[in-house]
């Protein structure tokens, strides 16, 4: 769209244009956000995901400032006892990896990093010698799932700071900026944020946006503030099938509501709200339906639930999780024997 009127001015659109001398009614021409399947507003992203990233740096630059490498004296719910001065380490290490702006995010290799030699004639190869075979043999060793990174969580470590500077590296070299004489959390975050509609339309949004995001998840987990999830998804009927929308719940005010068809529950209703959503969680039998516990299915057919485990157990009866049963494998047994 090349329109310059006002009521098109930064790539707004709303309906037919009526200022004089304007373009009149036109098709609109714009793609779908990257992200989701709404329409995009700004470059590559609708108007919700461009808030939601214009929220994560904010938050990212609050969460920066509240990381506290200090670690906690307190004791561990179920441990019983507090460890030992001497087994704990100076700091807490995540932390410091995170404020460092040296730390570098740790990815797998796709390739081995060395050529592997040819296999041994004899014998294993030594773990600590000297021996030329044994030595090539370490070194080209292919990396696998053992690797010191893999077991430390190294892909879980980056740089706050170093993250932040790297997308405002982008932004100033292609945009042709001044570099700053320092470098700083707060700078480059506002840097972002001045030049986000411009993120917005560049091809690498999608790859910003999941870096700030995951970025921002591990501040808030350092920092235990993590954001509340949703307890499940509705299960009410809606216009295209089951409505499907968060349900949040606060256990205090004994409240619930859903997300996206605006449902509630409160009181007694909470009791079955749980129950439908429980039942949504648990693996499903033959026929679709929930499966069930050895307790839920000794209730339904007045019998006890020692009972109904020797049954299951004698007849090979599929279980899940080593507790729920298939309902209808046990239906079938007894028409069988009928």
């Amino acid at each position: 769209m090349s329109c310059n009127c006002a009521c098109h001015a930064n790539g707004a659109f709303p309906p037919p244009c009526d200022t004089p001398g304007g373009c009149g009614p036109h098709e609109d021409t714009r793609t779908g956000c990257v992200l989701c399947t709404n329409r995009a507003d700004v470059g590559y992203l609708c108007i919700g995901h461009l808030e939601r990233l214009a929220a994560t740096l904010r938050d990212i630059e609050d969460e920066a400032t509240h990381l506290d490498p200090v670690p906690s004296l307190a004791v561990h719910p179920g441990s019983g006892k507090g460890s030992l001065a001497s087994e704990r380490a100076p700091a807490r290490l995540d932390v410091l990896a995170f404020l460092d702006p040296q730390t570098r995010q740790w990815t797998r290799d796709t390739q081995p990093r060395y050529m592997p030699p040819a296999p041994k004639a004899y014998g294993p190869w030594c773990l600590f010698c000297e021996h030329e075979t044994c030595t090539a043999w370490r070194a080209g060793r292919p990396r696998d799932l053992h690797d010191d990174e893999a077991d430390a969580g190294s892909d879980r470590l980056m740089s706050t700071l170093g993250v932040l500077h790297g997308w405002a590296r982008v932004v100033r070299e292609d945009r042709e900026l001044a570099q700053p004489d320092q470098v700083t959390v707060t700078g480059e975050r506002d840097l972002l944020s001045r030049h986000l509609d411009w993120c917005a339309a560049q091809p690498f949004i999608d790859e910003m946006y999941a870096e700030l995001r995951q970025l921002r998840a591990s501040l808030k987990a350092l920092n235990g503030t993590e954001d509340d999830k949703p307890v499940g998804r509705c299960y009410l009927p809606a216009a295209d099938g089951v409505c499907g929308g968060p349900i949040w719940l606060d256990t205090a005010a004994g409240h619930a509501h859903c997300g996206r068809c605006r449902a509630t529950w409160d009181g007694e209703r909470i009791a079955a709200l749980k129950w439908e959503l429980d039942m949504a969680k648990r693996p499903k039998g033959e026929d679709g339906n929930p499966m069930l516990t050895a307790q839920e299915i000794a209730t339904r057919r007045g019998l006890s639930v020692n009972a109904v485990r020797l049954t299951l157990s004698r007849n090979g009866a599929r279980v899940v999780d080593g507790r729920y049963y298939d309902p209808a494998w046990m239906k079938r047994r007894a028409d069988v024997a009928s």
